[in-house]
């Protein structure tokens, strides 16, 4: 059994539910003038001013003044997630209970594809019934050779040269009393969302956060700063473009970002996205053509860089993948056998991660 699900469709909204588009009680800094216009765009004149409104929204979604939520829709979502709930209480074969793991599952899933790092600077493969899970690794072995007479040519033995990363269980179990499932209406969805999003994606990019840390400091050097300046981000940047790898993506948190405001020469270099739906998910934009992706817009349980982190990456097919043997299921599950009075869903995917080629990453820290 399959509903829609009552998340699809999010947008910003203020904290009382009122839309955010030419909304002047969200302000731009030391202004009256509404941060975001009527078409959902910064209200910047010029690039520095921009770069100022990424800092000011965040500041505003820090405390709570804005959230994520469909203004148009919101009483209708949340009349579904009522019913679903109510269903779910209702139905003593447990169908119900299932529909409700399945929406959350579902979006979980779709979270997890749009924001978590891995998805994002990775590839990611899907495992057929039996492969092995194996990354092949390119390298450039055969020799060419430039001869003035007849001569012996020495010939090129090509290898393949694969890498099997480990396997491993990404799972999460939840569960509520049924007191509480009895008296919750359509947050009981919410909150059950946010304890299984934060189980599975913030687990899911600790693993590639430490795999990318461990893998900058075996070939390339640490760069260590008291301030992220043009020519330390040109310096991990080149740390990786030297090895003929094209760098597309930054990940840095987002204390930095003072550090980029206050640099004349990064404002000429910055590429800005203007749509605030899109720096929301965690996109600021591009210096150097290099994308600049954070998780200062995700709650605070779900954020796992360290203050002053900055990671440069190349491209995903010279980084490394996530192989996943089984995408992410849901199953009801219920302690009554236990005598214990809960219920609830267990989240589980099987996949690998690595990080195949080291000298597609560099790292620096702000001290």
């Amino acid at each position: 059994m399959k509903v829609n699900n009552p998340y699809a469709a999010k947008r910003t909204v203020t904290a009382s539910g009122e839309g955010v588009n030419d909304n002047r009680r969200i302000a731009m800094a030391g202004s009256n003038e509404a941060l975001i216009n009527k078409d959902g765009m910064f209200n910047a004149s010029n690039t520095r001013e921009l770069m100022q409104a990424v800092a000011t929204l965040q500041k505003h979604f820090q405390q709570g003044n804005i959230k994520r939520q469909d203004p148009v829709e919101a009483a209708a979502i949340r009349a579904e997630r009522e019913k679903i709930v109510a269903e779910a209480k209702n139905d003593p074969s447990g169908e119900g209970f299932k529909v409700v793991g399945e929406v959350v599952g579902d979006m979980v899933w779709e979270t997890m594809g749009r924001e978590a790092f891995g998805r994002n600077l990775l590839q990611v493969k899907t495992l057929k019934p039996n492969e092995d899970g194996k990354i092949r690794l390119r390298k450039k072995d055969v020799v060419a050779w430039f001869m003035t007479q007849d001569t012996h040519t020495t010939a090129s033995v090509t290898r393949q040269n694969f890498i099997y990363p480990p396997e491993y269980y990404l799972q999460a179990l939840v569960l509520a009393e049924d007191a509480e499932i009895d008296r919750s209406g359509g947050d009981f969805l919410d909150e059950k969302y946010n304890d299984a999003l934060e189980a599975l994606l913030v687990q899911e990019d600790r693993i590639v956060r430490s795999l990318l840390k461990d893998a900058a400091q075996t070939v390339n050097d640490v760069y260590y700063f008291n301030v992220l300046t043009p020519s330390i981000f040109s310096a991990l940047r080149l740390a990786v473009a030297e090895w003929g790898i094209p760098v597309l993506n930054c990940l840095l948190a987002f204390n930095l970002w003072d550090d980029i405001i206050a640099a004349t020469e990064f404002g000429t270099w910055f590429s800005p996205i203007e749509k605030h739906e899109l720096v929301l998910e965690g996109n600021l934009g591009a210096i150097l053509g290099v994308n600049l992706i954070t998780d200062a817009f995700r709650h605070e349980n779900l954020k796992v860089l360290e203050r002053g982190e900055i990671y440069m990456v190349g491209a995903p097919n010279t980084l490394g993948a996530i192989l996943q043997r089984k995408e992410l299921t849901t199953k009801a599950v219920d302690k009554y056998f236990e005598g214990r009075p809960q219920r609830g869903w267990y989240f589980q995917a099987i996949q690998s991660t690595t990080i195949a080629n080291a000298k597609a990453v560099s790292f620096g820290q702000k001290v």
